[in-house]
């Protein structure tokens, strides 16, 4: 049973490709004529449905969901309007590998690419209303939840610790980016007064020894 398996996706996809192979070479020796942006963009979308639909029959090939949302995704930026066109990708991409963890938690570390994706897919897709700062903020607290998400993913049994570090560190980029946008130039200021007034704080409060009786 488990040798038939790897057969039957070799004749799926062998079917695929020379499906695929004649129609280009008809195009190119001008026996049908050239694809539609319309109709490519189906093509792509019926092609990314096909390699979904194999991973239920062939669940070893847990590659084919990014293949498939990915070719899904190609198909949605041709048949959509423009300006869309990196979000759905980006988008796309990440969402294959969201599903490639969702359906074995053996593959845990497919959340981070798939988390990174998605964040640089909200961005992205609000570019045209943020600026630089605010995609910086965006970008590492994404990346800090989904670095919290792999902390909290059992594997084996227990949690991983080093994903915290990481986490920790990009919630502390994304709020000195935040503090650094709100502040602007006047962050630098205050953080010299707050030093010089804890200066001053220490020095009048630090204990001073009795005085040295002369001989």
């Amino acid at each position: 049973m488990n040798q038939q398996r790897p057969k039957g996706a070799s004749v799926l996809w062998g079917l695929l490709l020379i499906a695929s192979g004649v129609i280009l070479l008809a195009q190119t020796l001008g026996l049908i004529p050239a694809l539609s942006g319309s109709f490519a963009g189906v093509m792509f979308a019926v092609a990314g449905l096909a390699v979904l639909a194999s991973y239920l029959a062939f669940r070893a090939h847990w590659w084919t969901l990014i293949v498939g949302t990915t070719l899904l995704a190609v198909g949605a930026v041709i048949l959509l309007p423009s300006g869309w066109g990196g979000p759905i990708f980006l988008g796309g991409i990440g969402l294959g590998f969201l599903m490639a963890a969702l359906t074995d938690a053996g593959r845990w570390w497919a959340v981070i690419p798939a988390g990174t994706l998605l964040t640089l897919a909200v961005i992205a897709s609000l570019s045209s209303v943020i600026g630089g700062s605010l995609s910086g903020v965006i970008l590492f607290l994404g990346l800090a939840a989904t670095f919290g998400v792999v902390a909290v993913i059992p594997v084996r049994g227990h949690r991983m610790r080093w994903p915290v570090y990481p986490a920790i560190g990009c919630t502390l980029f994304g709020i000195l980016i935040a503090t650094t946008s709100v502040a602007s130039g006047a962050l630098f200021p205050l953080a010299l007064v707050a030093l010089g007034l804890f200066l001053l704080v220490r020095a009048s409060t630090r204990h001073v020894g009795p005085p040295q009786v002369g001989r």
